[in-house]
């Protein structure tokens, strides 16, 4: 392209556009190139360009760097940083995002917005898909604005040549959040941007948008219907009162009503007391329940459980034999149906006695999970549950993508127990005994860091480096890489921590007596992004022995339907083993 662009891949495309990955050849620099489609109609040509200029005069840590502008063979193009990473709108197809995630994410979005503002422009079409979370080179994430191509100059030159792009009465913005004003085609200001930024606070927050249905049903209620609660939207939700009050503000129908900049914004915002969200009342296991639910730092026990009103849980079918064991001697059995979602799990250590199986409980039969060996004979729990969807990859840029609904039919039976198979005994890997690395000498470094990660920190990007660096220096010591798995499950980089923790036991399988790494292997298990990786570790390096923690797990997180089913079809293939 120009004799200076190489395309290399193509990577989303829009509906007047389309965006490729590409080489900048006499550097060797990667970067992404915007293209018009051929026909496009002028109106958009204009657009277009007006958004290179807008975007070459923002230079901001916090919003895409546009380095070139040009036309071949007709065709406008536009070249930018290629940023790592995947969009907002792609994260959230896995639901609401932990309170403090939010508030770093809406910290950086606001001092961008509020950055474009005093340049005089207003955004107009924000939205999740315009936003970027970038991966940078040491992990974290950084939030980048894209898409200026509907910006609009809030004073316009009189004495401009440059012909209206929109006329008066024109509805730009896309229909879950455009602000009022732009829905009745009246002038807007950096007070719609503030709308929108509410708007996008609520669905991170709940994991849906305020308002729900066909384009034309959205528009009519952002003009007229009020604002609902996050607890109407979610109701697993127990929101402070004011962070409603916040969102109420944020997303009022009149402008003169809302933070009418975005420093107004961001000062309110950052003066709600923490948490934002209150523990429910409820069981006794729902601490428990919290910690392997809900993502971020392990002691945020006053983090309420926050799942997505999900179908499959609730048409969960459940059969259960509850059993216990009373003592060696003599066993007694005691049966319950569940019905609906929600029955207690508690599993015998001891053997139990023989019940037959109910009618009507036969599971849906499908191949096993992959990692999960097929049931054996001596196996005590037999479940058949779909396979969870897999993760979502990061990509360049990230497209948007539908929801996957992540459903679940599970049939839990304890059948007649008999005793382990002994060939599968036989089978079972040898393990040296389990040992808390930390009961050892540490240099006062670790030490440090071990307190502040188990206090909550996340680390940063000094704290990443320096464990890295001792990773380097001492590569028999799995304790960095412990550490580091530990900051990443406080930042809900779930499969960072994985890996780190995959890399200390094979460095030393001792190190499976880590106080903190059965819990967050099994927290990762129900979370489900690395499920079945997890799932694979802990029967790799504990079997077993994670049994007791296993059944823990499972009674804490009855009424959690996929959850539930993810750590009942581990418990199976342990107790296979």
């Amino acid at each position: 392209m120009d004799g200076r662009y190489r395309i290399d891949a193509h990577l989303g495309a829009g509906g007047v556009g389309a965006v490729y990955a590409g080489t900048q050849v006499a550097l060797g620099r990667p970067v992404a190139i915007k293209i018009l489609h051929e026909g496009v109609h002028a109106s958009f040509t204009q657009r277009f360009e007006r958004e290179a200029k807008a975007l070459a005069a923002l230079r901001h840590p916090n919003i895409v760097a546009v380095t070139d502008y040009g036309v071949c063979e007709d065709i406008p193009y536009l070249v930018m940083e290629l940023l790592e990473g995947e969009t907002l709108a792609y994260r959230l197809l896995h639901g609401p995002l932990p309170p403090e995630r939010v508030l770093t994410l809406t910290r950086q979005l606001l001092r961008a917005v509020g950055f474009v503002h005093e340049q005089g422009l207003v955004h107009r079409d924000l939205k999740p898909g315009n936003l970027f979370l970038e991966r940078l080179p040491d992990g974290e994430q950084r939030l980048k604005l894209l898409d200026f191509g509907l910006a609009k100059f809030m004073q316009g030159d009189p004495n401009s040549k440059e012909p209206a792009v929109t006329r008066a009465g024109d509805i730009v913005g896309t229909p879950a959040y455009i602000a009022p004003e732009q829905v009745a085609g009246d002038t807007v200001d950096a007070r719609a941007d503030t709308y929108g930024t509410g708007v996008m606070l609520f669905q991170m927050l709940s994991g849906r948008v305020p308002f729900e249905g066909e384009p034309v049903e959205q528009l009519k209620s952002h003009l007229v219907a009020p604002v609902p609660l996050l607890r109407d939207a979610n109701p697993q939700l127990r929101p402070r009162s004011e962070v409603d009050v916040f969102l109420q503000r944020a997303m009022a129908k009149q402008r003169e009503a809302r933070f009418q900049t975005c420093t107004d914004m961001l000062a309110a915002l950052e003066a709600i007391p923490r948490p934002w969200l209150l523990a429910p009342d409820g069981r006794t296991d729902q601490a428990l329940a919290s910690t392997l639910l809900s993502p971020g730092p392990h002691n945020s026990l006053d983090q309420p459980t926050v799942l997505r009103k999900d179908g499959g849980g609730e048409s969960m079918q459940l059969l259960v034999r509850h059993v216990r064991a009373y003592s060696t001697a003599a066993l007694a059995l005691l049966s319950l149906l569940a019905m609906a979602a929600a029955a207690a799990i508690i599993l015998s250590r001891a053997r139990p006695a023989s019940a037959p199986a109910a009618a009507g409980a036969a599971p849906v039969q499908r191949p096993p999970a992959i990692g999960v060996p097929p049931p054996t004979r001596g196996s005590s729990v037999r479940v058949t549950v779909p396979a969870a969807p897999p993760p979502a990859p990061e990509a360049p840029v990230a497209a948007g993508a539908a929801a996957v609904e992540e459903t679940a039919q599970v049939a839990v039976v304890q059948p007649n127990a008999v005793e382990p198979d002994p060939a599968a005994a036989a089978q079972q890997p040898v393990r040296p005994p389990a040992r808390n690395p930390w009961s050892r000498p540490a240099p006062q470094m670790l030490r440090n860091l071990r307190k502040a990660v188990l206090g909550g920190e996340r680390g940063n990007e000094r704290t990443v480096t320096v464990l890295r660096k001792y990773n380097r220096n001492y590569v028999k010591d799995p304790r960095g890489h412990l550490l580091l798995a530990q900051f990443y499950m406080n930042r809900d980089w779930r499969e960072d921590a994985l890996s780190q923790y995959a890399i200390a036991y094979d460095l030393d399988p001792t190190v499976r007596g880590a106080p903190e790494m059965l819990r967050d292997l099994l927290k990762l298990v129900a979370q489900g992004d690395v499920a079945e990786r997890a799932a694979i570790l802990i029967r790799r390096a504990y079997g077993r022995e994670a049994l007791p923690a296993i059944d823990r797990s499972i009674t804490a997180l009855v009424g959690h339907g996929p959850a539930l089913a993810r750590m009942a079809a581990l418990r199976a293939a342990v107790s296979n083993m």
